[in-house]
């Protein structure tokens, strides 16, 4: 890899009422620094309802899982709420493993009722 190659990265648009941020690449714990403050950005001036992408990610790891959890807790508090597309069977795998797949709601792919 490069030194100029970036392994993780989020994108972001609205869907009806929604903010749909999609996380693609190496999402571990020195991704999860980079990306948690344009996370808060993000919710800070979202809509109610965000959905978390992970179809694009292609590792997931502990920094990872912490900054689900920062974007709904962080929604949670606004009022709103939080649900994920879900990721390829080794990222979603992280979530049975550590038993967090209960914890969050996921759905096959974004929906035109958003």
């Amino acid at each position: 890899m490069g030194a100029d190659t970036c392994a993780f990265g989020l994108d972001e648009r609205v869907v009806g009422a929604a903010t749909v941020i999609e996380l693609r690449g190496e999402v571990d714990i020195h991704a999860a620094q980079v990306l948690a403050p344009r996370v808060d950005e993000l919710i800070a001036r979202s809509a109610t309802e965000v959905v978390v992408d992970l179809g694009a990610v292609t590792f997931l790891d502990c920094g990872g899982l912490r900054l689900l959890d920062r974007i709904q807790n962080r929604t949670a508090r606004r009022g709103g709420t939080m649900w994920c597309v879900r990721g390829a069977d080794p990222v979603m795998r992280v979530f049975r493993i550590t038993g967090l797949e209960s914890a969050l709601s996921f759905h096959e792919r974004l929906t035109p009722t958003i």
